[in-house]
Parts: structure tokens; sequence; C-alpha cells
């Protein structure tokens, strides 16, 4: 009788994963079709949402640099680079834009800011921090 029992409780926890896994298939495929609509580039004029695809062309201003401490890449502790981004089409509009990761120092120091050229052309998705 025990082992009936437990053959019942294990086909219905498979049903219900399967029912999970089956809903989940259906969030990704909405996901995907919504990324695959927005894939033809805009411009800033209208409102920006997150996973839009932009390109922009404009300029950042490496004297607002900011890094932030404590990130992990592949084990190693770092630093995150972002950088104010000034648009051409809408100069009073800025954008933070992560530049990357780079591996701390044996002393702690911040890195300097790379050199960066005057102009730059960026393409990309909209995406917004994580809580």
């Amino acid at each position: 009788m025990g082992f009936v029992i437990l053959t019942v409780v294990v086909v219905l926890l498979l049903v219900k994963l399967s029912h999970w896994q089956w809903t989940r298939g259906e969030q990704k495929a909405q996901h995907l079709a919504q990324f695959e609509a927005n894939q033809a580039p805009e411009s800033l004029s209208g409102s920006v949402q997150k996973g839009q695809y932009l390109a922009i062309d404009g300029q950042f201003r490496p004297e607002f640099a900011v890094w932030l401490d404590n990130q992990t890449h592949q084990g190693r502790v770092g630093y995150r680079l972002f950088l104010p981004f000034i648009p051409s089409q809408q100069p009073s509009q800025w954008w933070l834009v992560e530049l990357g990761w780079m591996a701390a120092p044996a002393l702690r120091r911040l890195p300097p800011v790379p050199e960066l050229a005057s102009r730059y052309q960026l393409s990309g998705f909209v995406d917004t921090p994580s809580k």
C-alpha cells in the first residue's frame, strides 16, 4: 500500500513539474517574439523600453566615471566601469553605459579611465538594473 501512495505522489509531482516547464516554455516563446520585434534600430524620439534595440551616436563623459567595486568575474575581484553617454539627438538626456569589467590591482586603487575617442556610435539593447 505504501508503494502505491509513493507512486501516486511521485506521478503527481512529475505532472506538476511538466506543467511548470510547459508554462515556462510559453513565457520564453513570448519573450523571444518580443525580442525579435525590437530588432529594428530606433532613435530616441519616443519613449524607450527595456529590451528595445537602439542605435545612437554621441560622446562619453569620462570625468563622471562610476567604478562599481567588489564585482566578481570568473572567481576574480574587480571593478565594473560605467560612463555617462550623451546622445547627439538629445544632449539633455544622459545614458549610463556599462563598458565592462576590470581586474582589481593588488593595491586596490581605482584604475584610470581608458582613453576614449571623441564620438561613438553605440548600438545595443536597453536594460535596467536588477533589484
